[in-house]
């Protein structure tokens, strides 16, 4: 536009946080913090991974972990959310792909809870499934991708390797790992596997003790923009987006945290994020709208 005929104009924001690679689609901005009670509910529209295991060792557990998923899933509101629902034992499994379709996703967990678990304990089969469907998942804007595996016991050294490498793998496409850990699991396996000790969740009084950790979960795995500032610009002109909301500084690499917004569908800009606590500043350097 020229300077004469500068207008304001209406920015339509898809905000996108990435760790590395993966980028957070941010349908939810503008989400009123008097809606939220905390720790209740994630209006974040990401994909959701649930990586579980029905392995032999949980055969009498399969009720508990399915009430977990049932619960936890419920808490992640937002209907740009897309979720999957992976289970590995001796294979792994996609039970049900991704997907933002609330009666697929009822229809996933009904399958889910007639699972019958059975066979060996290979972990990194669960993250392999995951993997492909993040690689294939992702269009122009890569959508952020979270994993939270479940398993109980100790993997064995060559479970154990093959697990770090492929959730390794998971993160060299953008994911973040999370792991919940059942009574007789070995910690440091698992913080080695999921991003940092962080983002490991030990349930250590066993498998009916899991519906305590759904709002610690909740909240660290939570990745939600609250208010985009400002709701318009005029053309010609530099400007500032503040970003507010939760879950930015969960990055295992806060510094490669990216913010990147589309205009009407014309124009990409891309910053590095500066977090500063749940407030976060992207800098428009050097673009001006013409």
């Amino acid at each position: 536009l020229k300077q004469s005929e500068r207008r304001s104009f209406g920015l339509t924001f898809f905000f996108y946080i990435c760790t590395l690679m993966a980028i957070l689609v941010a349908g939810t901005a503008g989400q009123s913090p008097d809606r939220r009670e905390a720790g209740s509910s994630c209006y974040g529209g990401f994909d959701l991974y649930f990586v579980l295991d029905k392995s032999g060792s949980v055969q009498h557990h399969w009720n508990e972990i399915y009430y977990f998923v049932d619960h936890l899933a419920h808490k992640f509101i937002s209907p740009q959310l897309r979720m999957s629902f992976i289970v590995f034992s001796t294979e792994g499994r996609i039970l049900m792909k991704l997907t933002e379709d609330r009666e697929l996703i009822r229809a996933g967990l009904e399958e889910l809870r007639m699972v019958h678990p059975g066979g060996d304990t290979f972990m990194h089969k669960g993250f392999q499934r995951a993997s492909e469907q993040i690689y294939y998942a992702g269009d122009s804007f890569r959508t952020a991708s979270v994993i939270i595996a479940l398993t109980d016991g100790e993997l064995r050294e060559n479970q154990f390797d093959l697990a770090e490498r492929e959730a390794g793998r998971s993160r060299q496409l953008g994911a973040s790992v999370y792991c919940v850990g059942v009574k007789d699991f070995n910690e440091t396996q698992l913080w080695t596997i999921a991003d940092s000790k962080d983002h490991v969740f030990p349930v250590n009084d066993g498998f009916e003790a899991l519906q305590g950790a759904i709002d610690s979960i909740l909240k660290r795995s939570c990745i939600e923009i609250l208010a985009a500032e400002p709701s318009s610009i005029c053309a010609g002109e530099s400007f500032q987006v503040v970003v507010k909301g939760n879950g930015f500084s969960h990055a295992r690499e806060v510094g490669k945290v990216l913010c990147s917004f589309r205009i009407n569908d014309t124009l990409t800009l891309k910053c590095l994020l500066g977090i500063l606590g749940m407030f976060s500043n992207c800098f428009d350097i050097g673009n001006v709208l013409k």
